[in-house]
């Protein structure tokens, strides 16, 4: 299933020729983090390593940070959580807590995307918050399946109008970033 998404993702974009930090020892980041991850991210990041995909009409585009990069996983993950603890209102736990948000990325400059880790890490619900209308939690939904419809615009988020229909239109790039 794992290998059919990427190949379908791939489809829609083609993958950097030189990823940023798409290779490490996955064992010691989830040692560290605590946690294990969901092996569709992995997945992702051994294929696009770090950077934002993005589409003709939108330029800052969908985020995916790589806990392979430079910066500890800890305080990677302490990064977003910092953001979610200036949330008023939350309803989640926030990492280190478990469950609780681990965040892995951003759209558009200003949302914040985290899963919720809660139960297996395969099953960890995605976590979309958009500080104008509040936390949006996608279950059910693979990170493969999730940046898919971000650049299909057929996901939840495009049909309930937190994010606009056009603002992904293809052609697709991705940019690695370190």
């Amino acid at each position: 299933m794992r290998d059919s998404l990427i190949q379908r993702l791939c489809g829609l974009v083609a993958p950097p020729i030189q990823p940023c930090y798409n290779k490490g020892m996955w064992d010691e980041v989830e040692r560290e983090l605590g946690l294990s991850l969901p092996l569709d991210y992995k997945r992702l990041i051994e294929t696009f390593g770090q950077g934002v995909f993005v589409g003709e009409a939108f330029c800052s585009g969908l985020i995916i940070a790589s806990y392979l990069g430079p910066a500890k996983p800890s305080e990677r993950a302490k990064g977003f959580s910092a953001y979610f603890q200036d949330v008023e209102a939350i309803e989640f736990g926030i990492y280190p807590e478990t469950p609780g948000l681990l965040g892995f990325g951003s759209y558009a400059d200003k949302d914040t995307i985290a899963w919720n880790t809660v139960g297996s890490p395969e099953e960890w619900p995605i976590v979309f918050h958009d500080p104008e209308s509040g936390f949006h939690e996608l279950k059910d939904v693979s990170l493969l399946d999730f940046v898919i419809s971000m650049l299909e615009e057929s996901g939840q988020l495009h049909k309930t109008g937190v994010i606009r229909i056009g603002n992904m239109k293809g052609p697709h790039t991705f940019t690695a970033e370190p």
